[in-house]
């Protein structure tokens, strides 16, 4: 009874961790919002998509767990793979893809996360959100949270002193081992 009811929980968490990533694409800020055209942010969309796809395909199958997210061409990859050489190719693939402009590999060497490290962070973003949502000044903010083995990443176009706000909030998370910016910082 008991398994069932958490393997039940465990696949609710993962649905809403997984929906949470495909619903928020786009990031702004009560400031200012994200300036990118709609067009933009289809490619950018599309850039995300097709280097997730590098995780069901040879060599990375199995051996890598990495996901993008791209702000006008600019891509960050988080996750996991085997190799170092796995995570160069996989580096190499994504700046092969139609519009990317620059990379920046987040990517650590070490074997894909199984699903008990996975739910795990996703409980870590769920709390960092919660956070967000608790604090008057970052209300109505869209701040991207991606949480890869504790370490969480922070994305959106947003303010200097709010990102600073951020990134001081998700540091004092309990579990959270590490807090990584790729905001797009506007004034």
């Amino acid at each position: 009874m008991q398994t069932t009811l958490f393997s039940r929980i465990s696949l609710i968490l993962c649905s809403l961790v997984l929906l949470g990533g495909c619903v928020n694409t786009q990031s702004q800020d009560v400031d200012g919002q994200d300036p990118r055209t709609t067009k933009q942010k289809w490619v950018d969309s599309t850039i995300e998509f097709e280097a997730a796809s590098w995780n069901n395909k040879a060599p990375f199958k199995g051996e890598v767990r990495v996901n993008a997210t791209a702000y006008n061409g600019k891509v960050v990859l988080f996750g996991q793979a085997s190799t170092e050489t796995l995570s160069q190719d996989l580096e190499q693939k994504v700046r092969e893809i139609a519009n990317v402009t620059l990379v920046h590999n987040q990517i650590r060497i070490k074997p894909p996360l199984a699903f008990p490290e996975q739910s795990k962070d996703g409980w870590i973003t769920a709390k960092v959100k919660t956070a967000f949502a608790e604090e008057p000044l970052l209300k109505g903010n869209n701040i991207k949270v991606i949480t890869e083995d504790g370490e969480v990443f922070l994305l959106g176009y947003i303010s200097p002193a709010k990102a600073d706000l951020a990134t001081n909030i998700a540091r004092n998370v309990q579990d959270v081992k590490q807090v990584i910016r790729a905001f797009n910082l506007s004034e």
